[in-house]
């Protein structure tokens, strides 16, 4: 873990309690069939830029903050109601925990 990625989740005070910008929400209509089905879908887009608003500017713009196609922590943080940030760094830390040796780290999945 990155020491800008800790002071990230110290910043957030609150990981379950989070202010999350507006999605882009989309009317959509699946048809089996002569029946058809319509929902919305919500899309967080692919960025943590929304979330960590309120961080101090030197924290928006580090190397995890900036990365993009982040669509699984964000989608996944807002359906469970935790920061996708802190779902992100979680999730590292403990991938990190099962590498054991260098060889583990130069596996290619």
């Amino acid at each position: 873990l990155r020491a800008s990625d800790l002071q990230v989740v110290k910043m957030t005070l609150q990981y379950c309690s989070f202010a999350a910008p507006p999605p882009a929400t989309n009317s959509l209509t699946l048809t089996l069939g002569c029946l058809g089905c319509g929902f919305y879908q919500d899309d967080f887009q692919i960025s943590f830029a929304g979330f960590i608003q309120h961080l101090p500017f030197e924290l928006q713009v580090t190397k995890s903050a900036l990365e993009t196609n982040r669509c699984f922590f964000l989608h996944l943080g807002m359906a469970i109601n935790i920061h996708p940030f802190i779902l992100q760094t979680a999730f590292r830390y403990y991938a990190s925990r099962l590498v054991t040796t260098a060889e583990d780290w130069e596996k290619d999945i």
